[in-house]
C-alpha cells in the first residue's frame, strides 16, 4: 500500500472513511453527554425519587405529622418551582410551534436546494468508499482527479442554474426566474471570515512544514518511544485536549497535525493513527468560554460563572477523549485502517 494517495491524501481516507470512523464516536459521545448534563442539571434521579408512590406517600404522612414551618416552606418552594418548570416547557412549546408554523409549507426552492444537498452527499460517500467499487472507478485515474471539492462545486454551479420557480419550466411562463443560488446573497450571507480562518490554518500548516518546525518538533518528541503505541496516542490526546482550551480549533489542528505526521513517520505507526484522533481531539473544547465561539455564546447568554463551565467541561473532556480513544485502538484499528499493517515505502520515507 503507498503512503500517500492523489493530491497528497492517504488512500484508506476519505470521505466515507472518515465518516464510518467518527459517526460512531459522536453518536456515543453525543448519548454520554446528554446523560451526563441530564443528571447534573436536570435531575434525573431527584425527579426518579420524587415522582415515586413511596416517596410521595411517606413525604405526606411526615407533613402531616411531625413536620413544621422550615418543612411545609420547602415543600410550597419545590411546589411552585415545579409549576413553574411546567409553565416555561408549556411556553417553549408554544413559541416553537410558532415559529415552525411560521415556516410554511416547502416550495421548489426548498426542495431543490435539499435534493441538491442530499445528492452532494451521497456523491461523496460513494466515491471511493474502498468496500465496494466507487462511481470514481468508472474514470480513468491517471487522466482525470476527481475530489471532494469537485463535487462540491458542482453542486454549487447547479444551483446558479436551476431556477427558483418552478412555473419557469411552463411553456406559458413570462419573464424571468431567480436561480435557487444567487451570487447577491452570497455576498450578503457567506461568512467570510470563515475563508481566512481556514486559509490561514491551512498556511500555518504548510508554513510548519516548509521551514522544518514540524520535523524539529517530532525529532524532540522521540522520547516517547520508549512508551507503547497505546500509552503515546493517550498522552498525545489529553495533551491536544488542553491546548485547544486555550487555542482555537483551527490553529490547534493547523499546528498539531505536521508535528504528528512527522512523528508519527519517525516511530513507525500508521500516519492516521496519531493525526486522525488528534484532529477529533481539537474539537473537544467544553471548559473555557474563549475555548470556541459556542461556548462564549452560551456563557454570555446564560450569565454563567466561568467554574461552572469548568467543573462541567472537564467531566466532559474526559469522557470523550476516554471514548475516542478506546474508539482508535478498536474500531479504527481493526474494523477500518488496520494500523499495525502499515509500513512506509522506501520512495516516501524521505518526505510527506
Amino acid at each position: 500500500m503507498e503512503n500517500v494517495g492523489q493530491d497528497g491524501k492517504y488512500l484508506d481516507l476519505n470521505f466515507f472513511t472518515f465518516f464510518a470512523y467518527s459517526a460512531p464516536i459522536a453518536l456515543i459521545n453525543l448519548i454520554l453527554t446528554w446523560l451526563i448534563l441530564g443528571s447534573l442539571h436536570l435531575g434525573f434521579r431527584r425527579q426518579q425519587s420524587n415522582s415515586s408512590p413511596e416517596n410521595s406517600n411517606s413525604n405526606s404522612t411526615v407533613r402531616l405529622g411531625d413536620v413544621k414551618g422550615n418543612d411545609v416552606t420547602s415543600q410550597h418552594s419545590n411546589e411552585d418551582l415545579g409549576v413553574s418548570s411546567l409553565v416555561a416547557e408549556r411556553q417553549m412549546r408554544v413559541a416553537l410551534m410558532r415559529k415552525y408554523e411560521e415556516l410554511g409549507q416547502m416550495g421548489f426552492h426548498q426542495w431543490g436546494v435539499l435534493v441538491l444537498l442530499a445528492l452532494a452527499v451521497c456523491l461523496w460517500l460513494t466515491r471511493e468508499p474502498q468496500i465496494f467499487p466507487g462511481w470514481f472507478s468508472l474514470f480513468s485515474k491517471g487522466h482525470l482527479k476527481i475530489g471532494d471539492s469537485t463535487v462540491a462545486i458542482a453542486i454549487l454551479l447547479i444551483m446558479f442554474i436551476i431556477p427558483q420557480n418552478l412555473a419557469y419550466f411552463q411553456p406559458d411562463f413570462e419573464g424571468s426566474s431567480k436561480s435557487l443560488l444567487t451570487w447577491s446573497y452570497i455576498q450578503q450571507h457567506f461568512p467570510w471570515d470563515v475563508i481566512f480562518i481556514v486559509g490561514g490554518g491551512l498556511a500555518i500548516s504548510d508554513g510548519a512544514g516548509s521551514s522544518g518546525l514540524s520535523q524539529w518538533l517530532g525529532q524532540e518528541l522521540m522520547g516517547l518511544e520508549s512508551l507503547s503505541k497505546p500509552v503515546i496516542l493517550l498522552v498525545l490526546l489529553v495533551t491536544i485536549s488542553v491546548f485547544t482550551e486555550v487555542m482555537s480549533n483551527a490553529a490547534t489542528i493547523s499546528l498539531i497535525t505536521p508535528i504528528l505526521i512527522a512523528l508519527s513517520k519517525r516511530l513507525d505507526f500508521h500516519p492516521l493513527y496519531l493525526t486522525l484522533p488528534g484532529a477529533i481531539a481539537c474539537q473537544y473544547a467544553f471548559m473555557l468560554p474563549t475555548s470556541n465561539p459556542p461556548n462564549a455564546i452560551v456563557f454570555s447568554a446564560g450569565e454563567m460563572k466561568i467554574w461552572d463551565m469548568a467543573k462541567v467541561g472537564i467531566l466532559l473532556n474526559f469522557v470523550c477523549v476516554s471514548v475516542l480513544y478506546v474508539m482508535n485502538i478498536s474500531w479504527g484499528e481493526y474494523v477500518l485502517f488496520n494500523y499495525s499493517t502499515y509500513s512506509y515505502s522506501s520512495s516516501n520515507s524521505t518526505s510527506f
